[in-house]
Order: structure tokens, then sequence, then C-alpha cells
């Protein structure tokens, strides 16, 4: 059990995705805001009426004024995504996502503002893209488990991070790293983003069950008792963190001086390298002919089994590419952070929200382009040739 105290239940959204509990920790008193989504098959996807929830907790966090810190924590689960990829279909509601990203943001300006009055730590757990990324970096600091994978995936969807994703690596660790990550859609493990500056914390938690040694019938009783060790584990050291006297200390990528200004541009230099190979489409076009007229002829031979493992094959295959990059989100993305990069951290932080918006506003500009329609039909779409989006 977490040796935590729990004090009281201070809010608990109506439909179950937001809870608020004061706990006492070291002497002081805070709370810990925990977000899930109740239907899991969604993997804690962050929908409206989540994100409803979460601003009725934030206000019950401004409200009390004997609250010294606030965790921000997710479930204890493998996967967390962003907001609901299949709202992003065909002809999406481009004014609805606009006012879903627009919230988003007016939330992070609001626990900013915390951050003068209380220590806000982000937890993060397991394989997390995009918009579960994004909220926990809400708080100033954060911590995660030896497990922990994060990607900002948009850019492979024809869009950019919308509630400020981009903005908040760039405060926490630098113009370049907000490039590279929001440019990409790579992935960082755990002990990245320690050296990049992300998280203070990784937690050596237990080692996790091995899927392919566990059984289907008995993988979900396996992994409640994993997590039953592992998450009061990892919220034990983000209590220690948020109450201890200390500031935390944020590691940063970079030395000072020359040598740092050499690393930096080093970063710039391979990006760019890796951009122009990611965003050719010769690279791509190839592949994608070659997996569509093998399964016309699948089609023709009504075979679906091989369809199916052709779909697979074609999948790894872009992998092994490296996935194909969406030429206008990669340029919307260098633009936000070259525009930004130069102005301090506190002249950041005192235009905030107006800058946040501005960030949601690109991202809901994308929502009408032809580049997001096939970068989402690319994950959602069961045909082999799907998988291998061209972004003319």
């Amino acid at each position: 059990m977490s040796a935590e105290r729990s004090v009281e239940q201070l809010y608990r959204g109506e439909q179950g995705y937001v809870s608020l509990d004061a706990v006492e920790h070291n002497g002081q008193r805070g709370a810990i805001l925990r977000y899930a989504n109740p239907n899991r098959a969604r993997l804690h996807a962050v929908d409206t009426q989540g994100m409803l929830e979460m601003e009725e907790a934030v206000s019950v966090l401004e409200q009390d004024q004997s609250l010294q810190f606030c965790l921000l924590s997710g479930s204890y689960d493998l996967v967390h995504a962003g907001a609901d990829i299949t709202e992003f279909r065909g002809e999406c509601d481009v004014d609805a996502i606009h006012r879903h990203l627009s919230r988003g943001t007016s939330l992070d300006t609001r626990i900013k503002a915390l951050w003068s009055r209380m220590r806000t730590v982000g937890v993060l757990t397991g394989d997390r893209y995009g918009g579960s990324v994004e909220w926990p970096l809400f708080a100033q600091w954060a911590i995660c488990d030896k497990d922990t994978l994060i990607q900002l995936s948009e850019v492979l969807l024809g869009i950019i991070p919308g509630w400020n994703g981009i903005l908040n690596i760039m405060l926490k660790c630098g113009p370049e790293r907000a490039k590279w990550m929001g440019q990409t859609g790579n992935t960082l493990k755990a002990e990245q983003m320690l050296e990049y500056g992300i998280v203070q914390q990784v937690v050596d938690t237990p080692d996790q069950p091995d899927r392919k040694a566990v059984s289907g019938d008995d993988w979900e009783a396996a992994w409640q008792a994993h997590a039953a060790k592992a998450e009061p584990l990892l919220i034990n050291a983000a209590l220690d963190l948020a109450t201890q006297s200390a500031e935390p200390v944020r590691n940063s990528e970079f030395a000072e001086g020359d040598s740092g200004a050499a690393a930096r541009q080093a970063l710039l230099d391979s990006l760019s390298a890796e951009i122009a190979e990611r965003t050719s489409v010769e690279r791509y076009r190839e592949l994608h002919d070659k997996v569509a007229k093998e399964a016309a002829a699948l089609r023709k031979a009504e075979d679906l089994d091989g369809l199916k493992a052709l779909s697979k094959s074609a999948l790894k295959d872009v992998v092994s590419l490296g996935k194909p990059l969406a030429p206008l989100a990669v340029k919307a993305v260098g633009r936000f952070v070259d525009t930004w990069s130069r102005r301090s951290q506190a002249e950041i932080l005192a235009d905030y929200e107006e800058i946040g918006q501005m960030e949601a506003e690109l991202c809901a500009s994308l929502m009408e382009t032809e580049h997001r329609r096939l970068g989402v039909h690319a994950v959602l779409s069961r045909n082999p040739e799907d998988k291998v989006p061209v972004f003319d």
C-alpha cells in the first residue's frame, strides 16, 4: 500500500474519469488528481467528458488554499492514448476539435497558475502517446517508472500537439528537443526523459509480466498483481518529490558554452537529415505501390488471411523505413518553436495562454488538410496499402 495517508475525497467526476483526493505526506497536506477513462478499451483516451471533469477538479484545487502539492496521475496501465483518434477520421468537426484543444490549453494555464503556491508533479507510466503525454506535463515537475515510454505522435497523423505539448517540452528541455520530438514523433524511454529534463526521477519498479509467457486468460490477473506492487512505489516516490524541502533539479541535455552549442547544432543537423528522408515521397511511394499490387492480387484470390498478413508486413516495413512524416505538420512545429524560442521562460509564462492557444489553433488548422486524412486513415484502415501513407 502507498504510504500517503488519505484524508478525504475532494472531488469525483459524475462519470468516473477524474478523482481528487486529499492526502498527507511528510507532514504536508496535498492532493492526487487521478485520470482514467472508465472504458478501458479506449486506452484511457482523454475525451470531452474527461476534460470537463478535469476542469471541475482543477476548480477545487484553485479554491482549497490548504493544499501544498498536487500529483497529476493516470491509471497504472500499459497504454495511454491521447484524444480519441476515431473522432479524426473523414470529415471531422473542426470547430468541436478546436474547442477540445482550447480546453486543454486553458487547463494547462490554470495549473501553471498554481505553481506559485503548490508543487505540482506529473506521474507518467506505460506507453503514452499524444495527449496522454501532454496533460501530465502541465505540472512543473514529473516522475516516471523504468518502463515508461512517451511519444508526441501527432506528426505521423498530419497534425501537431494541441495541448501545449511542444510548448511544455520547449520550456523543460529547450527548442532543439521540442523540434526533435514534435517533428519526428520518435519515442523517448525513461532514462532519456531523465537526461533531457522531462522527468526528475525514474523509479525502479518490478519487472512487468511477460505478455508472451502469460496466457490470455491469466494476463489480467498477472498485470493487476504487478500494478499492486509497482504503483505504490511510484506514487510514494512522487509524494517524496512533491514534499521534499529542496527544490527539484532539472537536468539539461546540453552543457554550457561551446561544447553545448556544438551538441545543439549536431542534433539539429541530424534532425534535418531525418526529416528529409522521412518526408521523401519516393521513399514511400515505391513501397506503397508494391503493397497495393500484392493486395490487389490477394483480393482477386479472395485470400483474407493473406491480406491480414500483408497488412502486418506492410506496417513492419514502413516502421523499418522510419514512419513517413506529414510535411505540413513538420513545418508547423518548426515555425512555432522558432517563433517562441527567442523568449525567456518568464516571458512565455507571462503570456502563456495566448501562446498555447496559438499551438492549439495550428493543430486545428491542420485538421482540414489531406495530410490529416491520410495519416489517420493509415492507423484506422484495415487495407494493407493504407498502412504506407504517401504525403504528397
